[in-house]
C-alpha cells in the first residue's frame, strides 16, 4: 500500500458519496479544483499532486496550468483505491403532535423514516433545528393558541430544505380514529 492510500479517509467522512451527488448533477458541473478535492477526500493539498504527478487519477488543467477533476473520476479513483461509499444517511423526520399516540400514529406511517416526535410547537423549532429534518410533520391541533403562520415561516426560515406538512389542522382526530398519510413517503 502506498503511503497516499493510507490518507484516504474513514467511511465516517463519506466524501464519495459527496462526490457521486456532485457527479449525479446537471451535465455542466463546474469541475473540482485540486483544494476541493484535498477537502473532500480529508487529505492534504500535496497529496492531491502526488496523485496527479503518480498518475493515479484522471485530471485536466485550465490554460493557466490550474488542476481541475470531474467529480466521476475521483469517484473512480477513490473506488479503485478500495475505498467505499457509506450508506445513504435514514432520512429524519420530526412530528409535533398533542399526544403520544397521535405522535405515534402519524409516525408509524414514515416508514423508513427515523422520527422523532414532540408535543410542543417551540420545542419542535429548537428540536428542527438541531436535527434538520427532511420533513417536519405538524398536527394542527397542536397549534392551537400559535401563530400558525409566523410558526411556519419561522420553520421556512431556519430550515430551507426541509418540507413542512400540516396535517388535520381543522379538527383533532377522534378516539380511535385512523392516520393514513398517503404519498408521505414520497416528500421525503
Amino acid at each position: 500500500m502506498s503511503k497516499t492510500q493510507k490518507l484516504i479517509p474513514s467511511p465516517d467522512s463519506a466524501p464519495v458519496r459527496e462526490l457521486k451527488r456532485l457527479a449525479a448533477g446537471a451535465g455542466g458541473a463546474k469541475p473540482l479544483t485540486a483544494r476541493a478535492v484535498s477537502e473532500l477526500c480529508g487529505v492534504e493539498l500535496k497529496t492531491v499532486h502526488n496523485w496527479v504527478a503518480e498518475g493515479r487519477i484522471a485530471h485536466f488543467r485550465t490554460p493557466g496550468r490550474h488542476l481541475r477533476f470531474q467529480a466521476a473520476a475521483v469517484v473512480h479513483f477513490l473506488e479503485s483505491c478500495g475505498y467505499q461509499a457509506a450508506p445513504e444517511p435514514t432520512p429524519t423526520a420530526l412530528v409535533l403532535a398533542p399526544t403520544p399516540a397521535l405522535a405515534r400514529a402519524l409516525s408509524a406511517q414514515l416508514t423508513g423514516v427515523q422520527a422523532t416526535a414532540t408535543k410542543d410547537a417551540f420545542e419542535a423549532l429548537i428540536l428542527a433545528g438541531r436535527l434538520a429534518p427532511k420533513l417536519l410533520v405538524a398536527h394542527g391541533s397542536a397549534l392551537i393558541g400559535l401563530n400558525v403562520e409566523q410558526w411556519v415561516r419561522a420553520v421556512a426560515a431556519a430550515l430551507p430544505d426541509t418540507r413542512l406538512l400540516l396535517v388535520d389542522y381543522k379538527r383533532p382526530l377522534a378516539a380511535g380514529e385512523r392516520v393514513t398519510l398517503k404519498g408521505l413517503r414520497s416528500a421525503l
